[in-house]
């Protein structure tokens, strides 16, 4: 919880855990993905150097794109 001093706060959620197939129940699911509902902004945090060391590793323009297909955002 983020509170400011004209009294407003927000509230920062870590969502960790979505993988592919959740809009299919896959993993947490649908239970997750409700909660991610719920959130006015989404902050899409990448591994920019997976690949650099795993090159089976996602690119990281692919795992955005798996993530905002997951989300329903594309």
């Amino acid at each position: 919880m983020l509170s400011f001093e004209d009294g407003k706060q927000i509230v920062v959620a870590d969502i960790p855990g979505l993988v592919e197939g959740a809009h299919l129940n896959r993993g947490l699911g649908h239970a997750f993905l409700r909660h991610v509902e719920r959130c006015q902004i989404l902050a899409f945090v990448l591994d920019m150097g997976a690949h650099v060391l795993d090159h089976e590793a996602p690119l990281p323009w692919e795992e955005l794109e798996c993530l905002r297909e997951e989300l329903g955002i594309t």
